[in-house]
């Protein structure tokens, strides 16, 4: 709701930039000594020190508009509060064209550009101040800012490129609580998996993360693989569709019958026994399966559990047995 505090934030690109973990300040330039570390500063979590930018309103280059939740008439109740004025001292009061107008006086005002900021890495917006309930509108409004949403799904392509997310100190609440108990599940699956090999090597066959080849055996490379790219990732992954550890929990939480029989799937396709083809569609021998519909390895698992595919399974396992 555009009438909630609302708490916009820097994402922070500096893991990616520094490999140190620590950042040092000196009392006085020396330029033989490295410095102090500052002990409260998180390169994954704060911006460079000191740095501040200005939020401003935005033009939608695709839509051809102004960005802005909530219409001309939220607009117009806020522009009056604002009381901004042209050259000549009248007031500037936003009609429906104003949206479309890349040069419009109220959009373009300098009052809009300049008066208010990010310092470091967050900011509170506070609906009762009508500058900052005008940005909440404005921020709410871009299609380029991650915000928390069950039915307004968004492109990670566009809301990577802003630098920036939004959202309410209930939607954080309720996103690290989700997030909490997510990660707890994901974490006693991993360390029932360390308890036993051979699980955990069919887990990652079926996962088939880039970093992973089929004839590991070493328990510790496997198990610090499984933490770092899924008990720790919450990223989305396009194979899976959905995020590593949605996925790490859902594939550890199978039976070992369909842990069994999916790994020997995937493994079949990994050896090109199975011929994949997300445009044209997977094939066996040569063989579109189901006339070419089956384009992902979740469709690959479910063709083969069908009864009447029985007799393609058992040829598939002989190849993948003789090619072992």
């Amino acid at each position: 709701m555009a009438s909630e505090t609302l708490v916009v934030k820097r994402i922070s690109k500096l893991g990616k930039l520094k490999a140190s973990d620590d950042v040092y300040y000196q009392e006085r330039k020396e330029y033989e000594g490295e410095g102090t570390a500052i002990d409260s500063f998180s390169k994954n979590s704060q911006a460079l020190i000191g740095s501040m930018i200005n939020l401003t309103p935005h033009w939608n280059s695709l839509r051809g508009e102004w960005s802005f939740y909530g219409g001309l008439q939220e607009l117009t109740r806020i522009a009056k509060k604002l009381n901004l004025r042209d050259k000549n001292n009248q007031l500037i009061v936003p009609d429906e064209s104003s949206f479309k107008n890349p040069y419009d006086p109220f959009f373009g005002h300098i009052s809009l550009w300049n008066s208010t900021f990010i310092e470091e890495t967050s900011k509170f917006l506070n609906p009762e101040n009508p500058m900052e309930e005008f940005y909440i509108r404005v921020l709410k409004g871009r299609q380029d800012i991650y915000q928390p949403s069950d039915d307004k799904p968004q492109s990670e392509f566009l809301t990577g490129l802003s630098g920036l997310e939004i959202m309410s100190p209930k939607d954080e609440v309720r996103i690290k609580s989700v997030d909490s108990n997510e990660h707890d599940t994901a974490m006693e699956l991993y360390l029932s998996l360390k308890q036993n090999f051979d699980k955990m090597k069919r887990v990652s066959v079926i996962l088939d993360p880039p970093s992973f080849d089929e004839s590991y055996n070493d328990p510790v490379a496997i198990q610090v693989m499984l933490k770092h790219e899924f008990v720790e990732n919450t990223q989305t992954v396009n194979k899976y569709g959905t995020t590593a550890r949605k996925y790490f929990i859902e594939v550890c939480s199978k039976s070992n019958e369909e842990l069994e029989l999916t790994s020997k799937i995937i493994a079949a396709a990994n050896k090109g026994i199975i011929r994949r083809s997300a445009k044209d569609g997977y094939s066996f021998k040569g063989e579109k399966l189901s006339e070419g519909a089956v384009k992902n390895d979740r469709q690959l698992v479910e063709y083969f559990k069908k009864d009447e595919n029985i007799k393609q399974y058992d040829r598939l396992i002989d190849l993948l047995e003789s090619s072992e």
